[in-house]
């Protein structure tokens, strides 16, 4: 799902309610922000009197089915760790079967990162922009969400990345095609691709 929109016309609003970021949304009378969680509809927000205001379990949806990609990845990533002990963290917190190497290197190429070995010991500061950007993708692709929010994930980038940028999200869907992607940007070359 591409969102496309001016500055300043509610596109980082709009992100926010469907994340349970925010927690009142103003000027919003009616609608519903709906998830498929264990097989129910769950609503991210309901009306108390006149107000909206995040459902007591947003957290849970936010942990187990959404996954966030910034706009400035490297503001996201702790600039401490290396590559390595930041998949680690998402390695210790899920039911793996595989070992801790091929779980970082799947999740790297899928990323769009070919040689992930190159990369493991790095950390965000000595990443270029483009692939800052594609190592927070796999870091989220490796939480298994079942929504992407990506939000002006082509900012800042010449069109050579973001072309790449766009490869990966073709192979992602490729690799995992029940996933959701919603693309929020100000570029309609980028989303049209």
């Amino acid at each position: 799902i591409g969102v496309v929109g001016e500055s300043g016309s509610g596109k980082t609003e709009f992100l926010k309610a469907v994340c349970g970021i925010q927690e009142m949304i103003p000027g919003i009378t009616k609608g519903n922000i709906l998830y498929n969680y264990n097989n129910s509809n769950f609503n991210m927000y309901v009306k108390n009197k006149e107000k909206y205001s995040l459902n007591s379990d947003h957290k849970k949806i936010k942990k187990d089915l959404i996954g966030f990609i910034p706009q400035d990845p490297k503001s996201f990533l702790n600039p401490y760790w290396t590559i390595e002990q930041l998949f680690s963290q998402t390695y210790k917190l899920s039911n793996q079967t595989k070992s801790f190497d091929d779980f970082l290197m799947y999740y790297l190429k899928l990323g769009g990162i070919e040689d992930g070995g190159k990369f493991r010991n790095k950390r965000p500061s000595q990443l270029s922009g483009g692939q800052a950007q594609r190592v927070m993708i796999a870091l989220v692709l490796s939480k298994k969400p079942n929504l992407i929010i990506a939000d002006e994930i082509s900012t800042g980038l010449d069109v050579s990345r973001q072309k790449h940028i766009i490869k990966s999200f073709e192979n992602i869907r490729k690799e995992i095609p029940d996933l959701t992607i919603i693309f929020i940007s100000h570029d309609f070359g980028f989303l049209s691709h």
